[in-house]
């Protein structure tokens, strides 16, 4: 899985963009190594907005979230991608069941 951050108006640092990595590890039951992740980062007034973009294959997901903290934005940013992925997967697996009764 490959992950790419970019802060646009703050800077990144090392031990942030390891704690971002480990939260989206989480993934990783889902899709294993493929896939690629673009976290973008960026101050609007005293929030800190969170934009996640997942491609893989030719589905992209996308979750933003705003909040004080940049950890806090993170873990609601992941929850609502996450979300989206079970939604999409249930729809799935409901489609491949009506295709095969």
């Amino acid at each position: 899985m490959k992950i790419t951050t970019q802060g646009k108006g703050i800077r990144i640092g090392e031990r942030l963009e390891g704690k971002i990595s480990d939260k989206m590890r989480k993934f990783d039951k889902y899709f294993g190594e493929e896939g690629s992740f673009n976290v973008r980062i960026r101050p609007e007034g005293s929030l800190m907005v969170v934009e996640i973009t997942m491609k893989l294959d030719n589905k992209v997901y996308r979750a933003e979230a705003r909040d004080e903290e940049i950890l806090t934005a993170v873990d609601r940013a992941i929850d609502k991608l996450e979300s989206q992925i079970r939604r999409q997967k249930t729809k799935f697996l409901k489609k491949k069941k009506e295709y095969t009764t």
